[in-house]
């Protein structure tokens, strides 16, 4: 199980990090984010998603931008809507097969919501309403 999900990573995912320096200056406020920075700044990451922000310090100083992950989410909607949209149906029945098998769940919508991305939950919401086919 956890070989196909790391397949299924690296099949999506621009870049793993596997190794880097830990000696990258780091002005932030959690020590714990650290590693983070370093492993961002050793990619020269264009774009760090974290819902914490706060405690990187002053976002002009770094050399990637920082995005929380509604803020993101909405930002690749902006980008390209109609493969969100074809994603949010597919994952729309994902989420509704679960139910019809008797799995306590949620519907994706409250997912997102819950995983602390209102906005992205409100287009998501759209674009489950806006009939098929169109943009």
């Amino acid at each position: 199980m956890i070989s196909e999900i790391d397949r299924k990573i690296r099949t999506v995912v621009d870049e793993l990090v596997n190794d880097f320096p830990g000696d990258v200056d780091f002005a932030g406020s959690d020590e714990h984010d650290r590693h983070v920075n370093a492993a961002a700044t050793h990619a020269r990451a264009d774009i760090l998603v974290t819902d914490n922000t706060r405690d990187f310090g002053d976002p002009d100083l770094l050399p990637y931008d920082l995005y929380p992950a509604d803020a993101f989410l909405c930002l690749i909607d902006d980008g390209a809507p109609a493969c969100v949209r074809l994603v949010t149906r597919e994952q729309n029945s994902y989420w509704q097969e679960r139910r019809s098998v008797g799995r306590v769940t949620t519907s994706l919508l409250d997912a997102l919501r819950r995983a602390g991305c209102p906005h992205f939950a409100s287009r998501v919401d759209r674009h489950l309403r806006a009939p098929s086919g169109r943009g």
